[in-house]
Formats: structure tokens, sequence, C-alpha cells
């Protein structure tokens, strides 16, 4: 019976994703890839459960000191008041949850600010499918290596002027006369 459930429960599940790419990506599209961060959507348990070190761990430097800042205030403004400690701990719940469903949008916000750009969004069972979907979509539409300059031209970090290419072909053809000599 309980298999059952989690089956039927599993049927109706969807994760959501954002996928942000940093400032500077890599030319190469497989190292895009690699770089590009999913952003689950949703409640996050981590940051309710344990919101200070769910934000030191995800290194949300700010978000942690406002966190820090907001429940100190709450705390001292609360207990200045004559509340409860019932009621201060009920109110210091309340911000974990509500940091619960903010952690999302937290860590989004913090990219941004870091100069990565949204790249789009995905829907599936679980995150490798998620990732499955969007490289399908993703990786079809990007180049080798990545266009650099206005005119739309290749032009990969790797490549060397037209000089240093003739030079180094007609270094390439001596070497194979020496070793190969012409039979004539």
């Amino acid at each position: 019976m309980m298999t059952l459930l989690m089956r039927a429960r599993d049927a109706n599940y969807v994760a959501a994703f954002t996928v942000h790419e940093p400032p500077n990506p890599p030319a190469d599209r497989i190292d895009r890839a690699e770089a590009l961060v999913f952003v689950p959507d949703g409640f996050s348990w981590g940051a309710a459960l344990m919101g200070p070190f769910w934000l030191a761990t995800q290194q949300q430097w700010v978000a942690l000191a406002a966190y820090v800042a907001a429940a100190a205030i709450l705390c001292w403004g609360l207990t200045a008041l004559g509340v409860s400690e019932a009621a201060v701990i009920v109110s210091l719940l309340a911000i974990n949850i509500w940091l619960g469903f903010e952690a999302p949008e937290i860590k989004r916000a913090t990219l941004a600010a870091e100069g990565w750009r949204d790249a789009g969004s995905v829907s599936g069972r679980d995150l490798g499918e998620c990732e499955r979907r969007f490289f399908d979509g993703w990786l079809a539409g990007e180049p080798l290596i990545a266009r650099s300059g206005t005119d739309g031209t290749f032009a990969p970090e790797f490549a060397s002027p037209p000089s240093q290419v003739a030079a180094s072909n007609r270094a390439a053809q001596g070497l194979l006369r020496r070793l190969f000599p012409a039979r004539t």
C-alpha cells in the first residue's frame, strides 16, 4: 500500500529550476554548460529548519547579516514590549518559515547581483531530467565556440594570427620534405 502511495505521489511531482550563466562564460559550449547553475523553485526545508546555517553554507553573507539583524531587532523589540518568550520563539519560527519560502529567490538575487545572466527555466521530475531537457534545447542553439566580435565571425581564443599559421605550415612542409624526400 505504501509503495502505491509513493508512486502516486511521484507521478504528480514536478521540479522546476531556473538556470543561470556566469558573467564571463567560457568560449566552449561544453565548458559553458558545466558553469551553469540550476536553482530550484519551491520551499527549502533546510532554510526553514536551520536558517542561519543554511545561509552560511550557501555563502549568502548579506542575507545572513540581514537575518541576524532582523532576528536581533525582533527579539529585542518584543522583549522590550514585555511579550512572553513563547511569542518571541513563534516570531523567530515565522522568520524561518518565511526564509524557507524565499530561499530560492535569495539565491537568484545573489547571482544577479554578481552579474549572472538568467539563461532560462526548465521543469521535470528531478534535477537530472531537468538538466537533460534544458541541455537538449540549449546545446543545439549554441555554437561549438562562442562568437566574438560584432561581425559574427568565429574567433576562438586559441587561434593564431594568419601570419603565424602560414609560417607554421611552411615549417611543417619543410620538415615533411626532409623526412620523406621526393623520389625522382
